[in-house]
């Protein structure tokens, strides 16, 4: 379902406000393929074996977050039949701040228990008991990042200096006996809510977004995934995480600075065994998504989206729900601006062509303004470059492919095309 900010346009009135979609993820009936790819993961998800996360990878905005409510999804309508699994979903973005993320997935994970365990005295302190072990474990895996250049609050460094704390606990503590590890403790405490809330299941927790929180945060809870994981014998729980791997291996190969060449693809293929990647939509669901977007508009402007969209987004690089759906929102407020009058249809195919680019690659807008007569005729040859906004481009995925199709006859020219389309938008803010 889509939802939609104003009226639809009626013929012969004037839009009292644009038309515009949300950024909510798709239903997955939208995306056969994805629905298809969750009903394979969800049959992996029941019989993967306890220490083994499953990964779902996929670009910003192709579909992970409507994949894994699919997934989830399926899992539950599986319980109506009795075989189903308890799920939760922890959307880490909701929840992040400084090393909060781990105690706020116990705690979601406890809310996600049934209400009659959740009422009991002795559930109430277990999720006391998880909350601090939690928040002690995510301090103590802050300790690696020491030697990055990472700046820790006022006496922390000190803290978790191991030789000071082991000097400090021989002064103060004598013989009595050590503090609890909080990793062991976190896990056992973790697999007593597991196994008191659930008895006779394994839940599935399935954490969405954590490639929007900031990397430390993420690293940090991936950490604690890990750990949890390689104790199945005590603690019986699926994860399934869903992440843009470029994103994060940047993170943690940042983790792991003073080891030359580290490669955070090694660190992710380590906790995660299984991957699935988060397939492309094709032309048809492209189609099919402008269409569904497009459906409350008049004919007339219906059949101009439609047809400006479908024709700008046909190519490999630009199939991607969000993208699709910022493009849509950006045409129909230039339609908006411009109080529709009669239909353009080539020009808004253009227009339309020109706004998936800037969105797909922000870069290529200010280097559109700024070129010199012969700037992307330098570039069609590959000449050597020394500005650093087209090294950037020319490394980004879909922008060589892009940039060959306006090589007719000669690439500033072909590129001049979009001049016009450029004007339209920015002379309205956009």
């Amino acid at each position: 379902m889509v939802d939609f900010a104003g009226p639809p346009d009626r013929p012969g009135e004037e839009p009292v406000a644009p038309f515009l979609v949300d950024d909510l993820p798709l239903e997955i009936g939208l995306r056969p393929t994805l629905d298809r790819l969750a009903d394979r993961v969800a049959n992996v998800v029941q019989s993967a074996p306890l220490t083994s996360p499953i990964l779902v990878s996929g670009d910003w905005g192709a579909g992970k977050t409507t994949l894994l409510r699919g997934v989830c999804r399926k899992l539950a309508d599986a319980a109506i039949n009795g075989r189903g699994t308890p799920t939760t979903m922890f959307e880490a973005w909701q929840y992040e701040s400084a090393n909060a993320l781990l105690p706020a997935l116990m705690r979601r994970v406890w809310d996600c228990t049934p209400e009659s365990y959740r009422a009991k005295k002795a559930a109430k302190a277990l999720l006391w008991e998880l909350l601090r072990w939690a928040a002690s474990m995510a301090a103590r895996v802050t300790r690696p990042l020491l030697g990055s250049g990472l700046e820790l609050p006022a006496g922390l460094a000190d803290e978790l200096d191991v030789e000071k704390a082991a000097k400090r606990a021989n002064k103060v503590l004598g013989d009595l006996k050590p503090p609890s590890d909080p990793v062991d403790a976190l896990r056992d405490a973790f697999a007593k809510l597991v196994a008191n809330a659930w008895p006779d299941s394994v839940p599935v927790i399935f954490i969405d977004d954590l490639d929007r929180c900031n990397p430390m945060d993420a690293v940090t809870l991936m950490d604690a995934i890990r750990a949890l994981a390689s104790s199945a014998d005590r603690l019986r729980v699926r994860f399934v995480v869903a992440i843009d791997r470029s994103v994060i291996t940047q993170a943690i190969s940042a983790k792991f600075a003073n080891i030359r060449g580290y490669d955070g693809n090694r660190y992710l293929e380590k906790i995660f065994p299984i991957e699935f990647q988060v397939p492309s939509p094709p032309t048809t669901e492209i189609k099919a998504i402008i269409e569904a977007l497009a459906q409350p508009l008049a004919p007339t402007e219906r059949e101009l989206a439609i047809f400006a969209l479908s024709d700008a987004l046909r190519p490999a690089y630009f199939a991607n729900a969000r993208l699709i759906k910022r493009c849509f929102n950006r045409h129909r407020l230039l339609r908006y601006f411009e109080m529709h009058g009669p239909p353009k249809a080539e020009a808004d195919r253009l227009c339309v062509q020109w706004i998936a680019a800037i969105e797909r690659w922000p870069r290529l807008r200010t280097l559109q303004q700024r070129r010199q007569p012969d700037f992307w005729s330098s570039v069609a040859v590959k000449q050597p470059t020394e500005d650093p906004d087209l090294k950037a481009l020319l490394v980004e995925p879909g922008f060589s492919q892009w940039l060959a199709l306006h090589r007719w006859p000669d690439v500033s020219n072909a590129l001049d095309q979009y001049d016009e389309a450029d004007a339209r938008l920015r002379q309205f803010g956009m």
